[in-house]
């Protein structure tokens, strides 16, 4: 099922020196300091791979040459050890995110799950936040401005981003939930790409035409939204966003949120036990915890929301649900349920 790798570049190897680097920075963001020493320990290594990279880009010739930087990065990056399951926060984030350094982006996207304390350095998780970091990536590797770059948003039904690179008449989709390939796709007719997951299993629709990009899924027929500016596709993203989309930790465990705003329900997604509540239930709830709390608590409102009892719930998912809250950017979630001024009429 592998779309890209040619049996001539499975040999590919990283050097023995930058393997040395990437065994440091492992040690790094594994390593139980505090977030400005972490940080400034992985610099040196990311600056070094920036170096790297660079130079390497500088130097292809041909379409065959780019493949194997292509793949030469990916395996980079398959033996850093990224779990990429991390904290998520709200897709108000994206402006913040975009404005970080790149170094700053890769931390906070890279930090693995076995970091011991309490997670509350890692940050961001969804595929958005991917997305902006590798179309940064490239314009600081593509000094010499050789490649086209872009994002592009798969379809509405989905939710799903990822960047594509041109370089002498073939595309590429990076996107590390490609999870066969991890990171690359040939934009080729026939090969599958990566769409969504529903109880952890992995939906992929196949490429049916590649300019314009549409990709086929079951009967359907997706078309894609591209992106050059990073700002447009914020903008764009801000209004395809969940209303919460959270994963946390706790105790090594994985607690993973997701609520979805679909005409007039909504739909809930709590460690992929899924149902949908009647969005007015749930609306009326929110508005009445502040009437008869003045300013709820973030949990009080988020079981509003869920249609969850304290009393009934179990202690260890009382307590995700909890730190899930508290990460909420609750402003955004009454923007979107349309009810903000109606609330601000009750907070004090």
């Amino acid at each position: 099922m592998k779309n890209i790798i040619p049996s001539t570049f499975q040999s590919i190897k990283v050097s023995s020196k930058l393997h040395k680097y990437i065994n440091k920075s492992n040690n790094y963001l594994s390593n139980n300091l505090e977030e400005e020493n972490l940080i400034k320990n992985f610099s040196r290594f990311f600056d070094i791979l920036i170096r790297f990279w660079k130079y390497k880009l500088s130097k292809i010739q041909t379409n065959i040459e780019f493949e194997e930087f292509l793949l030469w990065l990916q395996e980079i990056l398959a033996k850093l050890e990224i779990e990429k399951i991390y904290n998520s926060t709200n897709i108000a984030s994206l402006d913040e995110f975009n404005n970080l350094s790149l170094l700053n982006q890769f931390f906070y996207i890279s930090m693995p799950i076995k970091y011991r304390k309490n997670f509350k350095i890692s940050k961001w998780w969804v595929c958005y936040h991917w997305s902006l970091f590798f179309l940064n990536l490239f314009k600081e590797l593509d000094i010499n401005n050789r490649l086209d770059k872009k994002i592009v948003f798969l379809d509405k039904k989905f939710n799903h981003s990822v960047v594509i690179v041109w370089f002498e008449g073939k595309y590429y989709i990076v996107d590390p939930y490609a999870k066969w390939n991890w990171l690359l796709t040939e934009v080729k007719k026939g090969n599958k790409v990566y769409l969504w997951a529903v109880n952890n299993e992995l939906m992929y629709g196949e490429i049916e035409t590649v300019l314009p990009l549409v990709i086929k899924f079951w009967n359907y027929k997706l078309n894609s939204e591209n992106y050059v500016n990073s700002k447009r596709f914020i903008e764009s993203m801000r209004k395809q966003a969940d209303l919460i989309n959270i994963k946390i930790f706790l105790n090594w465990k994985t607690y993973h949120l997701i609520v979805k705003n679909w005409e007039e329900k909504i739909f809930i997604n709590f460690n992929w036990e899924q149902f949908f509540r009647e969005k007015d239930f749930a609306i009326t709830e929110i508005v009445w915890k502040f009437l008869e709390q003045y300013n709820p608590e973030n949990i009080d409102l988020l079981l509003a929301i869920l249609g969850f009892e304290k009393t009934s719930i179990w202690g260890k998912n009382l307590k995700a649900l909890e730190i899930i809250a508290d990460k909420i950017n609750w402003d955004q979630v009454f923007t979107q349920l349309g009810i903000k001024e109606d609330i601000e009429m009750f907070k004090f």
